[in-house]
């Protein structure tokens, strides 16, 4: 059994190791390089929901280059599924039947990876890596009410912040999306 959760542990953490040598080779493939060489990382930072990745662009490259490839680098790192053990599989085991046959079925289930990406340049090019993209839901509860001013009203939330409106500074707020797509409830809440 600790031999599994390791394994566990090892396989789901180990993907965001690769993602550095993934942005580096779709760099080099898109031809995001130049004589002197390709991108260098200066630094890279894990955070709990995204891994930041910091390069050196080199000399005669502009981050628009980067930003009109960025769709090759999402494709890049989500081209390979992930394995989906986890303890909650094992401990659903039904340990009278078919151990074997059960057993199979946890190691070869894979999930597709869901990796969603933001850069930016401020003198230095960032991806930041995202494991999951946005929730289907997102709950408002108190605290995020609580983080707002009076007059600021939480409106939604992207891959890294949530966003607010302060009628102070601006009296009005245009909603704008496809039928279904919650624009009145948003208004009604």
């Amino acid at each position: 059994m600790a031999l599994i959760a390791g394994s566990t542990y090892f396989l789901q953490n180990s993907s965001s190791s690769n993602d550095h040598d993934k942005i580096k080779k779709i760099a080099d493939a898109a031809g995001l390089k130049n004589r002197e060489g390709s991108i260098r990382i200066y630094r890279k930072v894990k955070k709990r929901d995204y891994a930041e990745y910091i390069y050196k662009i080199p000399l005669g490259l502009s981050f628009k280059e980067f930003e009109e490839k960025k769709q090759l680098f999402i494709d890049g790192l989500n081209n390979k599924s992930q394995s989906d053990i986890n303890l909650a599989n094992i401990k659903n085991i039904d340990w009278k039947g078919d151990i074997r046959k059960q057993l199979n079925a946890i190691f070869n289930n894979r999930i597709k990876l869901d990796k969603h990406l933001e850069m930016e340049y401020d003198g230095m090019l960032k991806f930041r890596v995202y494991d999951h993209g946005l929730k289907d839901e997102h709950l408002l509860t108190k605290d995020i009410i609580n983080k707002c001013k009076p007059l600021n009203v939480p409106l939604g939330c992207t891959l890294s912040e949530q966003i607010t409106h302060n009628f102070e500074k601006g009296t009005h707020v245009l909603f704008g999306g496809a039928t279904d797509t919650g624009k009145s409830t948003m208004i009604n809440n």
